[in-house]
């Protein structure tokens, strides 16, 4: 115990070994510029606010929406021309954590900073048989399919990009069957550092329930027994949103063991369509 204790009911006292500081607030933000020949290219705004009540987003300080998910995307597109081709636009997302914390972050999306390969020059990775005019090296890796085809896919964009790593890893399902699946494989993870985002909203006869969660797999254990539970009743009606986010520091290759050790423990009960995330640095 120390020397001396203080209270107050105005302040909150942190000492080494008593409390334990509150973690700062961090908010993951991208802007991608996707390849495209039209005149606008399309831009992609992910971003993941842990402990968030609300997201604001703003594009050019205009307010685009105020009831954004913590974890979630939006979908815009940016002019493209002989007089826009340094057009800069800014995309900011504004985190409301409620009793007055609001933190926020920007990024930039740049067109002209989408790497340009001549035609013919190079292998197209987005399947067509002629590159288009801007092809860029992503840094996020997306599809959607079946756990076989989504690992399948990433492994042979991995290889047509040359990338060296992933850093992060998304695995996200929408339909009941496949939540009431992904949720049967989160005790084959210990030994990984991974989050849970959840978004459930359940109709059940005059039951309602919605319920965001963002945490450890501890935390959810709690939440999980009756919500399948109340996604297993009759006549149910539900949206679901359940996602694990692995994260492995300053990357793994592809055929790493951390990246084959997931897959084969998903395939202990596969899901029927999974939505897959990659993170890649090269």
């Amino acid at each position: 115990m120390p020397d001396t204790i203080e209270f107050s009911d105005r302040m909150e006292l942190y000492r080494r070994g008593i409390l334990k500081l509150p973690e700062p607030r961090v908010i993951e933000l991208n802007v991608q510029v996707m390849p495209s020949s039209n005149v606008t290219k399309p831009v992609r705004v992910k971003w993941r606010s842990q402990g968030a009540l609300s997201i604001s987003l703003y594009q050019d300080r205009t307010l685009v929406r105020n009831d954004f998910l913590p974890s979630d995307e939006y979908e815009t597109a940016i002019p493209f021309g002989m007089r826009t081709a340094a057009q800069t636009t800014i995309f900011k997302v504004l985190a409301d954590y409620g009793s007055g914390e609001i933190a926020e972050k920007e990024a930039q999306a740049n067109i002209t900073n989408i790497t340009k390969y001549p035609t013919g020059s190079t292998p197209s990775p987005n399947g067509h048989d002629q590159p288009v005019i801007f092809e860029a090296k992503p840094e996020y890796i997306e599809d959607t399919g079946s756990l076989n085809s989504v690992f399948t896919n990433l492994s042979d964009r991995c290889a047509d990009y040359k990338v060296k790593g992933i850093q992060s890893l998304e695995l996200s399902v929408d339909q009941v069957m496949d939540y009431r699946k992904l949720t049967t494989a989160l005790s084959y993870f210990p030994k990984f550092n991974f989050t849970i985002d959840q978004t459930v909203t359940i109709q059940a006869g005059d039951q309602f329930v919605r319920l965001v969660y963002q945490g450890n797999q501890k935390g959810f254990q709690g939440f999980m027994t009756p919500t399948n539970t109340l996604l297993g009743s009759d006549d149910v009606k539900a949206d679901v949103m359940l996602k694990l986010v692995f994260q492995f520091g300053v990357g793994v290759a592809i055929e790493s063991t951390e990246m084959n050790t997931i897959k084969l423990n998903l395939e202990r009960n596969p899901v029927n369509k999974m939505a897959l995330v990659a993170r890649v640095v090269y």
